[in-house]
């Protein structure tokens, strides 16, 4: 070689360039860093990079006006309320044309015309519904009694069923909590004897004429009544 080509070559270190190779990448990297270093926190998108604009916000579209509602057809009248209200009207004119003071009260309830009696017409009345040539409600479906203790009264409950029609009236009547007492309505309907016993034994109500009133389900030295709103068996 001569001494021209040994000027020109670069002076060599030993280590086969590498340390010329080393300088670079270490250039890189710094660049590299700062780099990241001056991208802006919030933008988006690789570090270095130019970041990019937020999306406007989209303004919420109007209401829309909702359009005016239809008035709803009439409602039709059920067909069978008509028919109940002919039976309640006619049930009531034959009963205060014989007893004008017997009825308290008189509603339709899901269709069934309820009457309220007096108590002291009580059993009069149910007789009048049995017997009566344009009434003949002559089969007791059932007797039932409720304590209504904020009103201080209990109610007993007839339901009445005119055959072979299958019309059915209900029949009630009240008496005060503290002397529950009414006239009792087998000799009407001999198959008021086990309810009422029921109503006597769980109500305490006392039905006058009843030929044998004694407890049905609870023992005879029982004490109190345990439909009764207030009872409580530890007392």
């Amino acid at each position: 070689m001569s001494e021209d080509q040994k000027e020109t070559l670069p002076p060599s270190s030993g280590d086969g360039g590498r340390s010329g190779r080393d300088a670079a990448s270490s250039e890189a990297v710094a660049e590299g860093v700062d780099a990241k270093r001056t991208a802006s926190p919030s933008a988006g998108g690789e570090p270095g990079t130019k970041p990019q604009e937020a999306a406007p916000k989209r303004e919420p579209a109007a209401k829309r006006e909702a359009p005016p509602k239809k008035d709803a057809p009439p409602k039709e009248p059920d067909p069978r309320e008509a028919p109940a209200r002919a039976l309640l009207e006619e049930v009531v004119a034959e009963v205060k044309t014989v007893f004008p003071d017997a009825v308290e009260g008189a509603e339709l309830q899901k269709f069934r015309p309820v009457l309220l009696i007096r108590r002291e017409y009580w059993r009069d009345v149910l007789h009048l519904l049995k017997t009566g040539e344009r009434l003949r409600f002559r089969y007791l479906e059932c007797m039932a009694g409720v304590d209504y203790p904020q009103g201080g009264y209990i109610e007993v409950v007839a339901l009445l069923t005119r055959m072979p029609e299958a019309t059915m009236i209900e029949a009630k009547t009240r008496t005060p909590r503290d002397a529950a007492e009414l006239p009792s309505a087998v000799p009407v309907f001999p198959g008021a004897n086990w309810e009422e016993r029921e109503i006597f034994d769980l109500l305490g109500v006392h039905f006058e004429g009843h030929p044998d009133l004694r407890r049905i389900m609870m023992p005879d030295d029982w004490r109190g009544h345990p439909l009764r709103k207030d009872y409580s068996p530890f007392e």
